[in-house]
């Protein structure tokens, strides 16, 4: 949990100096039972014209070595429904993650790309690995000399929590950068609309 903090709050303006963490927190919806999170951050949102908005509130599942279950990620995309715009980390001290949880994963993460409110994500979702977590740099440092894309090894920094979700969700999801799977939502409602015209004309 120290590692995933750390650097979630390389993001913020002074490390974690920019950023309000509890660890192991239970938070119920009045009326259900309570769910928990390994870990609730408030962070500033900094970057992109973000500065002086309000800060992202980030809910954690962490594991050590163990894979994330599929109750793990059902108790992760409740938590997504009750808090919009939050965004929903699941923060791993192995460097890969498995066919399954690469599938459950990104079903959330893909919900979560939708837009909520003005430019926020309903939900984005934010996956760390060894990889991240044990380099003291964080991102994008830890990518250079990786077998990972050349624009990734000569990135010079990670401008806001957005840009590490989407990347991150390329990385280790095998999901399309979320500019083009923009392109193509859109591209799926212009043809959806075109077929109702011509179904009603």
């Amino acid at each position: 949990m120290g590692l995933a903090l750390r650097t979630i709050g390389q993001l913020a303006s002074h490390g974690l100096d920019g950023m309000t963490w509890l660890p192991g927190v239970d938070l119920q919806e009045k009326g259900k039972k309570p769910l928990e999170a390994d870990l609730a951050a408030f962070c500033g949102r900094i970057g992109r014209g973000h500065c002086g908005r309000e800060p992202i509130l980030v809910l954690g599942e962490c594991k050590s070595y163990g894979p994330f279950k599929k109750r793990d990620v059902d108790r992760m995309a409740t938590l997504a429904a009750i808090f919009p715009g939050s965004t929903i980390a699941f923060c791993t001290l192995r460097t890969e993650l498995t066919s399954e949880e690469i599938t459950r994963i990104a079903l959330l993460a893909k919900k979560g790309r939708e837009i909520w409110r003005g430019d926020m994500w309903h939900n984005p979702v934010l996956v760390l690995t060894g990889t991240e977590l044990f380099d003291f740099d964080g991102p994008p440092i830890c990518w250079k000399g990786k077998q990972f894309p050349v624009y990734l090894q000569k990135m010079l920094l990670v401008r806001d929590i957005y840009e590490l979700c989407d990347i991150t969700q390329q990385l280790h999801l095998n999901m399309v950068p979320h500019a083009t799977w923009q392109a193509q939502e859109f591209e799926k409602q212009k043809n959806r609309r075109a077929k109702k015209r011509e179904q009603n004309p």
